[in-house]
């Protein structure tokens, strides 16, 4: 795996470097309790953006806090909880393009986590996908078309380049 989730948890790995096996893998696992409440607070944000009732965005978070499945993936000691968390925060993003603010912060703020998360996971690059239908979408709503037809092309020849350019690795070998 990249190596961004591992760069995080070994600083509190090393907290407790002088302690037990128990100890550095708790401070670890810790880490990852810390990412999954950020996550949490991240749900909340995006209830706020789908629900206008305080109610439906409480009982959004809620639910996904406490679902048992997302709680034991969300504080191990692997990447996904890294990367849940900033596969939501591309989601947040484009939910505020898709309403209509498509400025030059969201793009960068989009660009920011894609690079992230391509270094937390190689899978993350999948995310690309939501962001040019994101895009496309933002575009057609627009009334540049010339923009509209640059991205789109950007959009169609970067797609499948995500999934050529990994594989091209396997014929080197």
């Amino acid at each position: 795996n990249p190596p961004l989730y591992y760069t995080g948890a070994s600083l509190f790995y090393n907290l407790f470097k002088n302690g037990s096996i128990i100890s550095r893998i708790y401070a670890v696992r810790f880490f990852s309790l810390l990412i999954f409440v950020l996550t949490i607070i991240a749900s909340f944000e995006f209830s706020k953006i789908i629900f206008k009732k305080a109610n439906e965005q409480f009982t959004f978070s809620a639910v996904l806090a406490f679902l048992p499945m997302f709680v034991f993936v969300s504080t191990g000691i692997l990447p996904d909880p890294l990367t849940n968390l900033l596969f939501s925060l591309v989601i947040i993003v484009c939910l505020k393009i898709i309403s209509g603010k498509l400025t030059v912060k969201n793009i960068v703020l989009l660009a920011v986590f894609v690079v992230l998360g391509a270094l937390t996971r190689q899978q993350f690059l999948i995310s690309l996908v939501l962001i040019g239908v994101t895009l496309v979408y933002a575009l057609l709503k627009g009334k540049d078309k010339k923009i509209f037809y640059a991205i789109s092309v950007f959009i169609l020849l970067l797609f499948p380049l995500t999934f050529v350019v990994p594989q091209l690795q396997y014929l080197r070998n």
